[in-house]
């Protein structure tokens, strides 16, 4: 019995443990989510006008550069507003 009590306050005290380290990492764990869903959206917007037989070399060139305009924009929100120093300079476009 005793050994029953003293297992349930390891696990109510693991419990709590665990939702404080959560809720102390929860901004890192969304911006990370975060910035890898928007390369992959990004990634996967710039081929598509890759691939678009309807636009011109001009045309593609601009919307490949506005998506890695909003890219590095975004990640660098994601920097400023996690807590996650150095987002922003994860991925270079020179």
């Amino acid at each position: 019995s005793q050994t029953k009590v003293e297992l349930q306050n390891i696990d109510a005290t693991t419990r709590k443990d665990l939702a404080a380290t959560e809720a102390a990492y929860k901004n890192q764990m969304q911006a990370s989510q975060s910035a890898n869903d928007i390369f992959q959206q990004v990634s996967k917007n710039i081929a598509d006008l890759m691939a678009n037989p309807d636009l011109d070399t001009a045309n593609v060139t601009a919307a490949v550069n506005d998506q890695k305009a909003y890219l590095k924009n975004a990640l660098a929100i994601l920097s400023k507003t996690s807590g996650v120093s150095g987002l922003k300079e994860l991925l270079s476009f020179t």
